[in-house]
Protein backbone atom coordinates (compact mmCIF):
# COMPACT_ATOMS: atom_id res chain seq x y z
CA UNK A 1 0.00 0.00 0.00
CA UNK A 2 2.93 2.08 0.52
CA UNK A 3 4.58 1.79 -2.61
CA UNK A 4 1.27 2.73 -4.36
CA UNK A 5 1.09 5.77 -2.51
CA UNK A 6 4.13 7.17 -3.27
CA UNK A 7 3.83 8.44 -7.04
CA UNK A 8 0.45 10.24 -5.90
CA UNK A 9 2.61 12.07 -2.96
CA UNK A 10 4.75 13.11 -5.56
CA UNK A 11 2.20 14.74 -7.41
CA UNK A 12 0.55 16.33 -4.03
CA UNK A 13 3.67 18.04 -3.08
CA UNK A 14 4.41 19.63 -6.30
CA UNK A 15 3.77 23.69 -5.17
CA UNK A 16 0.26 24.99 -6.91
CA UNK A 17 2.20 26.90 -9.40
CA UNK A 18 3.32 23.47 -10.77
CA UNK A 19 -0.34 22.05 -11.48
CA UNK A 20 -2.63 23.11 -14.45
CA UNK A 21 -4.73 24.95 -12.66
CA UNK A 22 -3.43 26.83 -9.77
CA UNK A 23 -5.17 27.01 -7.17
CA UNK A 24 -6.24 30.76 -5.43
CA UNK A 25 -6.02 32.15 -2.06
CA UNK A 26 -9.59 33.13 -0.77
CA UNK A 27 -8.07 37.08 -0.39
CA UNK A 28 -7.03 36.85 -4.28
CA UNK A 29 -9.89 38.94 -6.20
CA UNK A 30 -8.01 39.60 -9.48
CA UNK A 31 -7.61 36.84 -12.29
CA UNK A 32 -4.73 37.18 -14.33
CA UNK A 33 -5.10 35.63 -17.52
CA UNK A 34 -8.67 35.84 -17.29
CA UNK A 35 -10.89 37.24 -20.48
CA UNK A 36 -13.33 40.24 -18.71
CA UNK A 37 -16.74 40.58 -20.60
CA UNK A 38 -19.14 43.76 -20.84
CA UNK A 39 -22.50 43.55 -19.46
CA UNK A 40 -22.48 40.16 -16.98
CA UNK A 41 -22.60 39.10 -13.73
CA UNK A 42 -20.99 35.49 -14.49
CA UNK A 43 -17.73 35.05 -12.64
CA UNK A 44 -14.82 35.57 -15.10
CA UNK A 45 -13.11 31.91 -16.06
CA UNK A 46 -9.38 31.73 -16.48
CA UNK A 47 -8.80 30.59 -20.00
CA UNK A 48 -7.50 27.35 -20.74
CA UNK A 49 -4.09 26.34 -22.20
CA UNK A 50 -3.06 23.98 -24.59
CA UNK A 51 -1.96 20.62 -23.04
CA UNK A 52 1.58 19.86 -23.50
CA UNK A 53 2.95 16.72 -23.57
CA UNK A 54 4.05 16.57 -20.36
CA UNK A 55 0.38 17.50 -19.08
CA UNK A 56 -0.98 14.40 -21.45
CA UNK A 57 1.43 12.34 -19.62
CA UNK A 58 0.93 13.57 -15.92
CA UNK A 59 -2.36 12.62 -16.64
CA UNK A 60 -2.11 9.45 -18.20
CA UNK A 61 0.01 8.14 -15.52
CA UNK A 62 -2.49 9.67 -12.45
CA UNK A 63 -5.43 7.59 -14.42
CA UNK A 64 -3.32 4.31 -14.40
CA UNK A 65 -2.29 4.26 -11.17
CA UNK A 66 -5.65 5.14 -9.89
CA UNK A 67 -6.93 2.42 -11.48
CA UNK A 68 -4.05 -0.46 -10.52
CA UNK A 69 -4.70 1.12 -6.94
CA UNK A 70 -8.66 0.72 -6.85
CA UNK A 71 -8.29 -3.00 -8.76
CA UNK A 72 -5.69 -3.92 -6.06
CA UNK A 73 -7.17 -2.61 -3.27
CA UNK A 74 -10.39 -4.49 -3.97
CA UNK A 75 -8.76 -8.12 -4.47
CA UNK A 76 -6.50 -8.06 -1.90
CA UNK A 77 -7.92 -5.36 0.92
CA UNK A 78 -8.68 -7.15 3.99
CA UNK A 79 -9.83 -6.08 7.33
CA UNK A 80 -6.58 -5.68 8.71
CA UNK A 81 -5.53 -3.57 5.87
CA UNK A 82 -8.73 -1.50 6.70
CA UNK A 83 -7.60 -1.30 10.01
CA UNK A 84 -3.88 -0.60 9.63
CA UNK A 85 -4.75 2.77 7.37
CA UNK A 86 -4.06 5.87 8.67
CA UNK A 87 -6.16 8.14 10.32
CA UNK A 88 -6.30 11.23 7.57
CA UNK A 89 -7.22 8.46 5.06
CA UNK A 90 -10.43 7.29 6.94
CA UNK A 91 -13.47 8.30 6.70
CA UNK A 92 -14.48 9.56 9.97
CA UNK A 93 -17.73 11.94 10.01
CA UNK A 94 -17.86 15.36 11.02
CA UNK A 95 -19.52 16.45 14.31
CA UNK A 96 -20.53 19.52 15.81
CA UNK A 97 -18.70 21.04 18.52
CA UNK A 98 -20.29 20.40 21.45
CA UNK A 99 -20.63 24.39 22.49
CA UNK A 100 -23.24 24.54 19.37
CA UNK A 101 -26.72 24.33 19.94
CA UNK A 102 -29.83 23.66 17.57
CA UNK A 103 -30.34 27.82 18.24
CA UNK A 104 -27.23 28.65 16.89
CA UNK A 105 -27.85 26.57 13.39
CA UNK A 106 -30.80 29.46 12.94
CA UNK A 107 -34.53 28.52 12.33
CA UNK A 108 -35.37 25.07 10.19
CA UNK A 109 -37.86 25.59 7.10
CA UNK A 110 -40.79 24.11 7.29
CA UNK A 111 -42.80 23.31 4.58
CA UNK A 112 -46.67 23.85 4.54
CA UNK A 113 -48.02 20.53 4.99
CA UNK A 114 -45.31 20.50 8.58
CA UNK A 115 -46.44 23.71 9.88
CA UNK A 116 -47.81 23.41 13.48
CA UNK A 117 -45.75 20.11 14.41
CA UNK A 118 -43.60 19.93 17.05
CA UNK A 119 -40.93 17.49 15.11
CA UNK A 120 -40.31 17.09 11.49
CA UNK A 121 -39.28 13.38 11.68
CA UNK A 122 -43.05 13.06 13.81
CA UNK A 123 -44.92 10.30 12.51
CA UNK A 124 -48.77 11.39 11.46
CA UNK A 125 -50.83 10.02 14.57
CA UNK A 126 -53.24 7.36 12.93
CA UNK A 127 -57.12 7.28 12.88
CA UNK A 128 -58.68 6.01 15.55
CA UNK A 129 -61.95 6.34 13.90
CA UNK A 130 -63.41 8.73 16.99
CA UNK A 131 -63.73 11.69 15.18
CA UNK A 132 -66.26 12.98 12.26
CA UNK A 133 -65.23 14.59 9.29
CA UNK A 134 -64.42 18.23 8.61
CA UNK A 135 -68.05 18.75 7.01
CA UNK A 136 -70.15 17.71 9.69
CA UNK A 137 -67.93 20.41 11.95
CA UNK A 138 -68.89 22.68 9.76
CA UNK A 139 -72.60 21.51 10.20
CA UNK A 140 -71.98 21.21 13.97
CA UNK A 141 -70.41 25.05 13.67
CA UNK A 142 -73.64 26.60 11.94
CA UNK A 143 -75.74 24.33 14.98
CA UNK A 144 -73.53 26.12 17.20
CA UNK A 145 -74.47 29.73 15.53
CA UNK A 146 -78.30 29.30 14.82
CA UNK A 147 -78.10 28.18 19.11
CA UNK A 148 -76.11 31.57 19.97
CA UNK A 149 -78.46 33.36 18.08
CA UNK A 150 -81.45 31.52 19.90
CA UNK A 151 -79.86 32.80 23.03
CA UNK A 152 -79.50 36.16 22.42
CA UNK A 153 -83.49 36.92 21.31
CA UNK A 154 -84.72 34.77 23.81
CA UNK A 155 -82.50 36.52 26.82
CA UNK A 156 -81.37 39.78 25.47
CA UNK A 157 -84.69 40.33 23.20
CA UNK A 158 -86.91 41.37 26.09
CA UNK A 159 -84.60 43.69 27.33
CA UNK A 160 -84.56 45.84 24.41
CA UNK A 161 -87.83 46.32 24.36
CA UNK A 162 -87.65 49.79 26.57
CA UNK A 163 -85.50 50.72 23.49
CA UNK A 164 -88.30 50.71 21.02
CA UNK A 165 -88.92 54.21 19.24
CA UNK A 166 -92.11 55.00 17.03
CA UNK A 167 -91.48 55.23 13.17
CA UNK A 168 -91.90 59.07 12.42
CA UNK A 169 -91.57 59.72 8.33
CA UNK A 170 -88.96 61.68 6.59
CA UNK A 171 -89.45 65.58 6.72
CA UNK A 172 -88.61 68.46 5.37
CA UNK A 173 -85.44 68.72 7.78
CA UNK A 174 -84.09 64.88 6.87
CA UNK A 175 -83.90 65.14 2.92
CA UNK A 176 -81.22 63.03 3.08
CA UNK A 177 -82.06 58.65 2.63
CA UNK A 178 -79.30 56.26 3.37
CA UNK A 179 -79.59 52.88 2.65
CA UNK A 180 -76.82 49.87 4.00
CA UNK A 181 -76.93 46.18 3.40
CA UNK A 182 -76.43 43.97 6.05
CA UNK A 183 -75.70 39.88 5.86
CA UNK A 184 -76.59 39.30 9.62
CA UNK A 185 -72.68 38.87 11.20
CA UNK A 186 -71.59 37.15 8.01
CA UNK A 187 -68.70 39.08 5.97
CA UNK A 188 -69.29 40.35 2.72
CA UNK A 189 -67.38 43.07 0.19
CA UNK A 190 -70.79 44.48 -0.20
CA UNK A 191 -71.59 45.21 3.16
CA UNK A 192 -69.35 48.44 3.33
CA UNK A 193 -71.21 50.13 1.04
CA UNK A 194 -73.68 53.17 1.14
CA UNK A 195 -76.01 54.33 -0.76
CA UNK A 196 -77.37 57.94 -0.77
CA UNK A 197 -80.63 59.23 -2.68
CA UNK A 198 -82.41 62.71 -2.31
CA UNK A 199 -84.30 65.70 -3.75
CA UNK A 200 -83.09 68.38 -4.90
CA UNK A 201 -85.71 70.52 -4.90
CA UNK A 202 -86.10 69.92 -1.12
CA UNK A 203 -82.96 70.91 -0.30
CA UNK A 204 -82.86 74.04 1.86
CA UNK A 205 -81.39 77.54 0.91
CA UNK A 206 -82.00 76.94 -2.97
CA UNK A 207 -83.39 78.93 -5.81
CA UNK A 208 -84.89 77.38 -8.96
CA UNK A 209 -81.36 78.64 -10.53
CA UNK A 210 -79.25 76.75 -8.02
CA UNK A 211 -81.40 73.70 -8.55
CA UNK A 212 -81.33 73.68 -12.07
CA UNK A 213 -77.56 74.48 -11.76
CA UNK A 214 -76.85 71.11 -8.79
CA UNK A 215 -79.39 68.70 -11.68
CA UNK A 216 -76.81 69.62 -14.23
CA UNK A 217 -73.68 69.19 -11.93
CA UNK A 218 -75.21 65.60 -11.04
CA UNK A 219 -75.44 64.21 -14.60
CA UNK A 220 -76.10 60.80 -15.20
CA UNK A 221 -76.99 60.56 -11.01
CA UNK A 222 -80.32 62.13 -11.54
CA UNK A 223 -83.67 60.58 -12.42
CA UNK A 224 -86.18 62.84 -13.87
CA UNK A 225 -88.55 60.43 -13.64
CA UNK A 226 -88.57 59.93 -10.22
CA UNK A 227 -87.22 63.64 -9.49
CA UNK A 228 -84.34 62.03 -7.02
CA UNK A 229 -80.55 62.18 -6.77
CA UNK A 230 -78.77 58.68 -6.04
CA UNK A 231 -75.23 58.27 -5.49
CA UNK A 232 -73.31 55.38 -3.50
CA UNK A 233 -69.85 54.63 -2.81
CA UNK A 234 -67.77 51.48 -1.43
CA UNK A 235 -64.57 53.33 -1.78
CA UNK A 236 -63.17 53.29 1.96
CA UNK A 237 -63.32 49.36 4.21
CA UNK A 238 -66.11 50.50 6.91
CA UNK A 239 -69.97 52.07 5.81
CA UNK A 240 -69.32 54.60 8.23
CA UNK A 241 -66.02 56.48 5.84
CA UNK A 242 -68.57 55.83 2.96
CA UNK A 243 -71.65 58.04 4.25
CA UNK A 244 -68.84 60.42 5.52
CA UNK A 245 -67.21 60.59 1.96
CA UNK A 246 -70.70 61.01 0.43
CA UNK A 247 -72.16 63.90 3.06
CA UNK A 248 -68.73 65.81 2.18
CA UNK A 249 -69.20 65.68 -1.58
CA UNK A 250 -72.81 66.73 -1.22
CA UNK A 251 -72.11 69.10 0.53
CA UNK A 252 -68.95 70.56 -2.45
CA UNK A 253 -71.85 70.35 -4.75
CA UNK A 254 -73.91 72.62 -3.14
CA UNK A 255 -71.47 75.14 -2.33
CA UNK A 256 -70.57 75.40 -6.15
CA UNK A 257 -74.60 75.40 -6.60
CA UNK A 258 -74.68 78.38 -4.60
CA UNK A 259 -71.51 80.28 -4.85
CA UNK A 260 -70.37 79.27 -8.15
CA UNK A 261 -69.79 82.31 -10.64
CA UNK A 262 -71.27 80.28 -13.53
CA UNK A 263 -75.09 79.54 -13.19
CA UNK A 264 -74.53 76.95 -16.21
CA UNK A 265 -78.14 78.58 -17.96
CA UNK A 266 -76.81 78.64 -21.40
CA UNK A 267 -76.70 74.91 -20.66
CA UNK A 268 -79.67 72.73 -21.28
CA UNK A 269 -80.51 69.46 -19.60
CA UNK A 270 -79.44 66.20 -20.31
CA UNK A 271 -81.26 63.24 -19.87
CA UNK A 272 -80.53 60.99 -22.69
CA UNK A 273 -79.29 58.79 -20.06
CA UNK A 274 -82.90 58.65 -18.53
CA UNK A 275 -85.25 55.67 -20.17
CA UNK A 276 -88.51 57.27 -21.13
CA UNK A 277 -90.89 54.47 -21.04
CA UNK A 278 -93.49 54.60 -23.91
CA UNK A 279 -96.99 55.15 -23.23
CA UNK A 280 -99.58 52.09 -23.10
CA UNK A 281 -102.50 52.84 -25.84
CA UNK A 282 -105.65 51.23 -25.08
CA UNK A 283 -108.60 50.87 -27.04
CA UNK A 284 -111.24 53.68 -26.27
CA UNK A 285 -114.42 53.01 -24.71
CA UNK A 286 -116.21 54.89 -27.80
CA UNK A 287 -114.87 52.90 -30.24
CA UNK A 288 -116.26 49.48 -28.54
CA UNK A 289 -119.36 48.00 -30.59
CA UNK A 290 -122.87 48.38 -28.58
CA UNK A 291 -126.24 46.37 -28.93
CA UNK A 292 -127.57 49.20 -30.81
CA UNK A 293 -125.15 49.37 -33.08
CA UNK A 294 -124.92 45.77 -33.54
CA UNK A 295 -129.18 45.46 -34.56
CA UNK A 296 -128.15 48.52 -37.14
CA UNK A 297 -125.23 46.38 -38.43
CA UNK A 298 -127.56 43.35 -38.15
CA UNK A 299 -130.68 44.92 -40.42
CA UNK A 300 -127.59 46.58 -43.06
CA UNK A 301 -126.34 43.13 -43.48
CA UNK A 302 -129.47 41.84 -44.46
CA UNK A 303 -130.82 44.76 -46.62
CA UNK A 304 -128.19 44.23 -48.65
CA UNK A 305 -128.26 40.46 -48.98
CA UNK A 306 -131.93 40.69 -50.74
CA UNK A 307 -130.84 43.69 -52.90
CA UNK A 308 -127.98 41.15 -54.11
CA UNK A 309 -130.67 38.50 -55.14
CA UNK A 310 -133.01 40.75 -56.90
CA UNK A 311 -130.49 41.66 -58.81
CA UNK A 312 -129.40 38.28 -59.47
CA UNK A 313 -133.01 36.98 -60.61
CA UNK A 314 -132.90 40.51 -62.83
CA UNK A 315 -129.85 38.99 -64.48
CA UNK A 316 -128.18 42.65 -63.79
CA UNK A 317 -125.22 40.33 -62.42
CA UNK A 318 -122.28 39.93 -65.31
CA UNK A 319 -121.15 36.84 -65.79
CA UNK A 320 -117.69 36.15 -66.50
CA UNK A 321 -118.03 32.58 -68.18
CA UNK A 322 -120.74 33.59 -70.21
CA UNK A 323 -118.40 36.67 -71.21
CA UNK A 324 -116.03 34.72 -72.69
CA UNK A 325 -117.82 32.83 -74.72
CA UNK A 326 -116.89 29.07 -73.38
CA UNK A 327 -119.34 26.05 -72.49
CA UNK A 328 -119.47 25.40 -69.02
CA UNK A 329 -118.24 21.85 -69.54
CA UNK A 330 -114.99 23.23 -70.44
CA UNK A 331 -114.93 25.65 -67.55
CA UNK A 332 -115.44 22.97 -65.28
CA UNK A 333 -113.09 20.20 -66.05
CA UNK A 334 -109.70 20.20 -64.58
CA UNK A 335 -106.65 20.59 -67.05
CA UNK A 336 -103.98 17.46 -67.49
CA UNK A 337 -100.85 17.07 -65.86
CA UNK A 338 -98.21 16.41 -68.66
CA UNK A 339 -95.04 15.33 -67.47
CA UNK A 340 -91.77 15.90 -69.80
CA UNK A 341 -88.40 14.72 -69.26
CA UNK A 342 -85.54 17.25 -68.30
CA UNK A 343 -82.43 16.68 -70.84
CA UNK A 344 -79.31 16.60 -69.53
CA UNK A 345 -75.78 18.48 -70.23
CA UNK A 346 -72.88 16.67 -71.52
Amino acid sequence: MASLNQPLRRVLRRPSSQLRHPVSSASQHVCTGCQLRSFTQTTPRPLRKRPTRTDNARRNALQALAADTDSNFSLNASNQDLFSMPESHKMVPREAPADVTEDDLGPTKRGFFASGATDDNEPDPEFDMDDISASAHGELEQVRELRELERVSGWDGPMLWQYRKEFQRPTEKTPLRFRYTTYLGEHHPAAKKVVMDFQPAQLPNLSKVQCDKLIKLLGTRYDPHSKTAKMACEQFQTAPQNKRHLITLLERLLTEAREGKDTFEDIPFDFRHARFEKPKLKFPKEWRVGEERKRYLEETWAKNRLAEQGREEQGRIADGKAAMGLPLEAMSEEPEMVVTQRRRHK
